[in-house]
């Protein structure tokens, strides 16, 4: 049961859904519906402090396919807009809005309030600005920490080409290949340990690079791929640390990392490049649909039954079926219920300007003459022209 969080919430969905992996059918809908309903207990509200919840949300909804814009009404990337906000964390916070935006190509929203609105450039500029004096990247101190430094390349790989990004990145890595053990291994404050292994691998698959054979990572005793798996248990999992046990962060981070690798061998997109995920309506979205879709239906319905064909001549039953055709159509281009309604009413009021058989001749007989001179007389024939003159003239 998948729920907002770092553990058993959002790394869970988005590697099993990156993976392609099988899963109940209620298993990412229940993850929408606990995560919909926290931002409506919050009133769309996760944090206001780090703004990573944000961005974990939106890799996970993409890489299900759900439309992070929307959930329960509530728009995630638009929460990425201001770059105090995101930044106020630390360097984490553009590295994972970044990804985020990135991930499904997500247009920036504007926000006229930010001193310093939030920009794909503002955000690499400030993960730049961050770099340790010889390379890499820390949340804290003066020394580059293999996480973070594998996180930041991540976030960067997609702009690797470009000029004032790519030295960056060649220092990035030259760190990191220096701080791996004899083993192909990555330690972060507590030591070697599953995760900073994951992440490297992460980074370096989404910048092209084999972690299983680039030299610059295949150490005396192992390659970056084959020391991660030292830390994979035999049931099923990671563990931290290699004396430790099971771990929830371990084995999330152990799998997004064999998937990012897998995806690597087999050519396809990136980890965090989620544009090639198929888009699918999220659970409220797709009963809005199925209820849009019957209002259509029973709209549509309603006007078909809305006249009788046989009270109009042929003619205007012709004019009324194209009045009930173009109101079908109208009425299945509606977007909303709204629209549903005003294109039923509409149709029905160009339906009641057809005139009826019964109508018609109701007018047909209001037109016919009524002057006793012009009629004709039964036993004498037609009127002649002067003979109401004749009787004035006899009077």
């Amino acid at each position: 049961s998948p729920g907002l969080g770092t553990t058993g919430g959002e790394w869970s969905v988005m590697a099993l859904a990156r993976a392609g992996y099988p899963v109940p059918s209620e298993y990412f809908a229940g993850y929408y519906g606990r995560v919909a309903q926290e931002l409506k207990d919050n009133e769309g509200v996760l944090s206001t402090v780090k703004y990573t919840e944000y961005s974990r949300v939106i890799l996970a909804f993409t890489a299900i396919g759900y439309d992070p814009a929307d959930i329960a009404g509530y728009d995630m990337p638009a929460m990425l807009t201001d770059m105090k906000k995101v930044s106020a964390q630390g360097i984490n916070g553009p590295i994972f809005a970044l990804l985020a935006l990135d991930s499904g190509a997500y247009a920036v929203a504007e926000n006229a309030d930010a001193q310093e609105p939030v920009t794909r450039d503002a955000l690499i500029r400030t993960i730049l600005e961050k770099e340790i004096e010889g390379g890499g990247w820390a949340l804290f101190g003066s020394s580059p920490d293999a996480d973070i430094t594998a996180m930041a390349l991540q976030a960067l790989a997609p702009y690797q080409d470009r000029a004032d990004v790519k030295p960056f990145i060649d220092r990035a890595l030259t760190v990191l290949s220096n701080s791996q053990d004899a083993y192909g291994r990555f330690g972060s404050v507590d030591g070697v340990c599953a995760e900073s292994t994951a992440q490297v691998i992460i980074a370096l698959t989404a910048l092209g690079v084999d972690p299983m054979t680039d030299s610059r990572f295949v150490k005396e005793n192992g390659n970056t791929v084959s020391a991660l798996l030292l830390y994979a248990l035999e049931d099923g999992g990671f563990k931290h640390l290699l004396n430790g046990a099971y771990n929830d962060m371990a084995t999330d981070q152990g799998i997004l990392a064999l998937v990012a690798y897998d995806r690597f061998v087999r050519k396809e997109n990136a980890l965090y490049d989620m544009t090639d995920a198929a888009r699918i309506l999220n659970p409220d979205q797709e009963a809005a649909a199925a209820a849009l879709a019957k209002a259509k239906a029973d709209a549509k319905a309603e006007l078909e039954s809305y006249k009788n064909a046989d009270d109009y001549r042929e003619a205007q039953q012709a004019e009324l079926a194209q009045v009930i055709a173009g109101g079908k159509a109208a009425i299945d281009a509606a977007a909303e219920m709204a629209g549903v309604n005003e294109a039923l009413a509409v149709a029905k009021a160009a339906a009641d300007a057809v005139r009826t058989d019964a109508q018609l001749t109701a007018e047909e007989e209001a037109q016919k003459p009524t002057n006793p001179t012009e009629k004709e007389n039964p036993a004498t024939g037609p009127a002649h022209p002067c003979a109401a003159l004749l009787v004035c003239g006899a009077a």
